[in-house]
């Protein structure tokens, strides 16, 4: 079952789906938390946390801050890991969940690691991909870079964020890339 919800967190709307298995009741499924890459939303995650949810786990996808269907700041763009940190503490909160997994890529990798270092809230695991273990800023051009995609769409034909990349990646693959469509498919 997918339910989507937001919830008013600092004074502004944060989007969240909640994946659950169908045959269980999710209070009993352990919870993963799934952190998407800067500039993009938890679509990213739909087809992984289908199948997680099919494994018996709940899943929880939110959209970061000014990302997805969650609302900006009120203060404006979040260039610290430690205040996103902070959100994803307030939407587990929201959601009464205690000890889950998490698992990002990127900026939701270093999520990942700020949420695992935290003694406050002790996880169940954590896997952080292409996270590196710097300092807790982020790299606030790229995430300008990336939000400035989202904001160039077209009315029939949509930017996705980060579609130069996905062809670079297919072509360093010899493959051919999907049409920007078929990519939001």
């Amino acid at each position: 079952m997918i339910e989507a919800r937001y919830l008013e967190i600092d004074g502004a709307l944060g989007f969240v789906e909640i994946i659950t298995p169908d045959n269980q009741p999710d209070t009993e499924a352990p919870t993963v938390l799934c952190l998407h890459t800067a500039g993009q939303s938890g679509v990213q995650w739909r087809r992984v946390a289908s199948e997680l949810a099919s494994r018996g786990y709940r899943v929880i996808v939110p959209d970061l801050p000014g990302h997805g269907r969650s609302e900006p700041a009120v203060d404006g763009p979040v260039t610290s890991i430690v205040t996103f940190g902070d959100w994803l503490g307030k939407v587990l909160d929201a959601l009464a969940v205690e000890r889950p997994f998490v698992v990002g890529c990127s900026i939701g990798g270093k999520l990942t690691l700020e949420l695992a270092t935290r003694s406050s809230r002790p996880l169940a695991g954590a896997i952080a991909m292409a996270a590196e273990a710097g300092p807790g800023r982020v790299n606030v051009g790229g995430l300008r870079r990336e939000l400035r995609g989202c904001r160039r769409a077209q009315p029939r034909r949509p930017h996705l964020p980060g579609h130069a990349r996905l062809r670079r990646t297919y072509r360093a693959r010899g493959e051919g890339a999907p049409d920007r469509h078929d990519a939001q498919a």
